[in-house]
């Protein structure tokens, strides 16, 4: 992508409508790493409008955003990565029309990403992946994971405090949605726990999956545990194949719609029952 620096004077009023649209996605809270998604795929956009000589937003059109998305998918990049560049487009011409930069608003036609089956646990596997956790943490973490189905981001950010041993109740503070919730724990997973507990200071705002200086893991080092585990036990797998073993889980057990949506953190119930509806598919 182009420096947006680079682009020509002439185009102000598109870097003005990007730069608007930045502070729009900032406005609404939006995590840092989402606004790095726009930040990036609208970028492109630009930098695309101005290599064609594009200097006003009212002359973007419908073919304009075909072409651009044509010349991403030719790159030879995954299915989901020019659906993203699909929607961060969209996103931004939305605003456009919103906010009166075009008068006429322009359709975004979405590209298919092809369905893949999603990649779930089997009970063996699991048992291998636990087989291979030696440390009371490691344990915890996938027993934790798989029983509740929470992203790797709500799980990093849990203190003791959050969690009440005796009911199985979890309280996110912290989602991907701005919302909290609660969700719920085994007997199993609660009696680890607290064997895990026992290793480490656990102090209400401690952090409960910690470091070996006893410290929050960052993202990344959450990640690279998660791989290390992975590569022990010879099965690939990451914490969103742990969140989907528990839909898997829950599908099973027929569990109410909005009972589900409400443990994944869904911010709409129709992103719970696409989700649901694929894990049916694999299951078929």
């Amino acid at each position: 992508m182009c420096p947006l620096y680079l682009i020509p004077k002439s185009d102000h009023l598109i870097l003005e409508a990007y730069q608007d649209f930045i502070l729009s996605r900032k406005a609404s809270l939006l995590s840092p790493k989402t606004i790095g998604f726009y930040e990036y795929t609208v970028g492109e956009f630009i930098d695309w409008l101005s290599s064609q000589g594009l200097t006003e937003p009212e002359n973007i059109t419908s073919f304009h955003v075909r072409s651009h998305i044509t010349g991403i998918s030719e790159r030879g990049i995954a299915d989901a990565t020019v659906h993203a560049h699909a929607r961060g487009t969209r996103a931004f011409l939305r605003l456009l029309n919103e906010d009166g930069y075009i008068s006429t608003p322009i359709n975004v036609k979405m590209p298919r990403i092809e369905q893949k089956q999603m990649r779930v646990l089997s009970p063996d596997e699991l048992g291998r992946i636990l087989k291979v956790c030696k440390k009371p943490r490691d344990k915890a973490l996938i027993l934790f994971l798989v029983d509740s189905g929470m992203r790797r981001s709500e799980a990093r950010s849990l203190n003791w405090i959050d969690v009440d041993i005796p009911s199985g109740v979890v309280n996110i503070r912290r989602s991907k949605s701005k919302k909290a919730r609660s969700v719920f724990i085994g007997v199993k997973t609660r009696r680890v726990l607290l064997r895990y507990r026992r290793t480490i200071s656990h102090e209400d705002n401690d952090s409960i999956f910690q470091t070996q200086t006893s410290t929050r893991f960052k993202h990344s080092g959450f990640r690279q545990l998660i791989r290390r585990i992975s590569e022990k036990s010879g099965i690939s797998f990451s914490t969103h194949v742990l969140r989907r073993t528990f839909a898997t889980l829950c599908v099973r057990g027929n569990m109410n719609m909005l009972h589900l949506q409400s443990l994944f953190g869904h911010s709409t119930l129709e992103m719970t029952r696409r989700y649901v509806q694929m894990v049916k598919d694999d299951l078929n």
